[in-house]
């Protein structure tokens, strides 16, 4: 101990305060010199508090020192702290104050789905349990893959992050709403721009907002140019505003009407469930779904791809795969098998094996309830979850070596007097893109065919709902006009498509090939080149083969334009049950269903 007294000397001679929490500073700030930090180590035992009262112990240890250095930083990233009126850790000298945010605060959010900031509001502010970490540790959560909640090291689960914030980012739909940690968030300021433009996101077609009142139309001219700029109608811009699947705003509502979407705001804000793992996908949810909250504390659910139970752990959903699913299919009678595409010149499959199951709700109770569970958490106004007696469930699934896997269903009311066709449809996000929402639309289409009645589904739909239907009926309605050259009326075409007559009349309107005389709508293109860029922009596919629509309208394959899926009326083993046709059905479908039942 007789050598380091000088150096000791030395040491107070260059530190003036004798303040303990000073030394602590100045000698991480002069870590960099070696000379200084080892004078700092031989200097901590008498420095810190706790060995004040006996400075002649062991000589100062390097490594604690170094653990000390190391520590000031580290509450600057994220304190470990619980939450509570304690001070706050020592900061490094040149860390900022943190910034706590309260619900309805304007800030700025680093989002999942593109990686960058965007303008958000703070909808949510929670604690991070301890708890939920831990299991989240032990795979009871969801992991960190990214995805609704946010994984990583900025993840809504990061372990020791005492808060989170659930954000809904403005000019973007509600399904990207997902929580952040205090590390994605900083505040909104000036600088950042208007805060309903701020980020990237002012410029993305995905938007929810409706149109500003100087929008400016653009339309092609017969020369394939553009027409001069003139600014939007009222009737003008409330039919866009429809065809962009455009909300109304809340003050646009009827009183009544109004009430029921707050209430369902307040109540659907924020979701539960942030990820489930179904098969072989982990799945993003997009809004809030009406499962047990016993269920949802950790945030992730476990869905059986075959009988659709929902689990909470996952060693749970392991256990029931080993004892084998007691439903091999869907719980219904197979009414459509569509056998797999395969490429001609190598033999390999492009598409597994479709097939359509026709599920009773008053027979498969449990199971129509598991998905319409299920279907919530992607369908923000869907209202059935449990009364699904009233309902018939069709439901798509792939076909391969491992068994049937659901794809998407719709479903209708068994007795209606509105002429629906369809009440609900979805398809899973995982197989989202490849055609199969024209799909399930067509194959309802089909059904009412059957029935000899034109169908329409209920409202109001969704905004991938419009936006789908839109594509449908502007497709189905063009193949015909195109192939009777714009040479048949609007009743005509409801036979042929069984599609409503209102849904004609506004899907014509909306591209110009409508007019209405002496009480009646009549299909009217101003010239044969206006109707052929219309087809052209919308179906090109039936222009093949001579321009007859052959190809558009003829084998089952050829007529999907979207990657050739389409349904084959073929495949389809199905009559209507008489007892459930609507009272005004067609007579030759009364006679139809009445027959002899068609079989495989």
């Amino acid at each position: 101990m007789e050598g380091a007294e000088p150096e000791l000397e030395v040491a107070a001679a260059e530190t003036p305060a004798e303040d303990p929490a000073v030394a602590d500073v100045d000698d991480a700030a002069n870590a960099v010199n070696d000379e200084a930090t080892e004078q700092a180590a031989d200097a901590a035992p008498e420095d810190a508090p706790a060995t004040e009262a006996s400075p002649d112990d062991e000589p100062a240890p390097a490594p604690q020192e170094e653990e000390e250095e190391d520590r000031p930083p580290e509450p600057a990233e994220g304190p470990d702290e619980p939450a509570g009126p304690a001070p706050e850790p020592p900061r490094a000298p040149d860390a900022g104050p943190r910034v706590d945010y309260g619900v309805g605060d304007r800030v700025m959010a680093l989002a999942n789905f593109d990686g960058g900031y965007h303008a958000a509001t703070v909808v949510e502010r929670q604690r991070v349990d301890r708890d939920r970490d831990k299991s989240s540790a032990d795979g009871d959560s969801p992991d960190a893959s990214g995805g609704g909640g946010g994984g990583g090291p900025g993840g809504s689960h990061a372990p020791g992050t005492p808060v989170r914030y659930y954000v809904h980012f403005e000019r973007f739909p509600k399904r990207c709403d997902q929580w952040v940690t205090p590390e994605r968030v900083r505040p909104w300021t000036a600088s950042d721009g208007d805060f309903d433009t701020a980020g990237d996101g002012a410029d993305d077609p995905d938007v929810g907002s409706g149109l500003a009142p100087d929008v400016v139309e653009k339309r092609p001219s017969r020369a394939g140019g553009l027409e001069a700029d003139r600014k939007l109608t009222r009737t003008r811009k409330r039919r866009m505003n429809e065809m962009n699947h455009v909300e109304r705003a809340p003050e646009d509502m009827a009183p009544l009407e109004r009430l029921i979407e707050e209430e369902h705001e307040q109540k659907t804000r924020v979701k539960n469930v942030e990820m489930i793992e179904m098969g072989r996908y982990e799945i993003d949810c997009w809004y809030y779904s009406p499962y047990p909250d016993d269920f949802v504390q950790n945030g992730k659910l476990f869905v059986c791809e075959r009988c659709l139970k929902y689990m909470k752990r996952k060693k749970t959903l392991v256990r029931h795969r080993e004892k084998g699913c007691a439903m091999a299919h869907p719980p219904g009678d197979e009414i459509y098998r569509h056998p797999p595409a395969v490429d001609p010149g190598t033999g390999a499959e492009t598409r597994p094996r479709l097939s359509m199951y026709e599920v009773d709700g008053g027979k498969a109770g449990v199971y129509c309830q598991n998905l319409c569970l299920l279907s919530k958490l992607f369908l923000d106004h869907k209202t059935l979850y449990y009364d699904v007696e009233p309902f018939l469930f069709y439901v798509l699934c792939e076909v391969d070596a491992k068994g049937h896997h659901v794809v998407g269903y719709f479903s209708k009311e068994k007795y209606t007097r509105e002429s629906y066709n369809l009440a609900c449809i979805l398809t899973l996000p995982p197989y989202q893109r490849k055609g199969y929402g024209k799909f399930l639309i067509q194959f309802s289409y089909e059904l009412s065919k059957r029935e000899g009645q034109a169908g329409t589904p209920e409202r109001p739909l969704s905004d991938l709902g419009q936006v789908s239907y839109r594509r449908y009926w502007s497709r189905a309605i063009l193949e015909v006009i195109w192939e009777h050259r714009g040479k048949i009326s609007v009743a005509d075409i409801s036979k042929e498509t069984a599609i409503a007559l209102d849904d004609i009349v506004s899907t014509l309107q909306s591209h110009g090939l409508v007019k209405y005389y002496r009480g009646n709508y009549m299909v009217s293109a101003s010239s044969p080149r206006h109707l052929e860029e219309i087809v052209v922009a919308w179906c090109p596919w039936v222009l093949r083969d001579g321009g007859k629509g052959k190809g558009a309208r003829g084998d089952g394959e050829a007529r999907g334009g979207d990657g050739g899926l389409a349904v084959d009326p073929e495949y389809l083993y199905w009559s209507p049950d008489p007892d459930r046709l609507p009272i005004h059905a067609s007579r030759r479908a009364r006679q139809a269903a009445t027959g002899s039942p068609v079989g495989w």
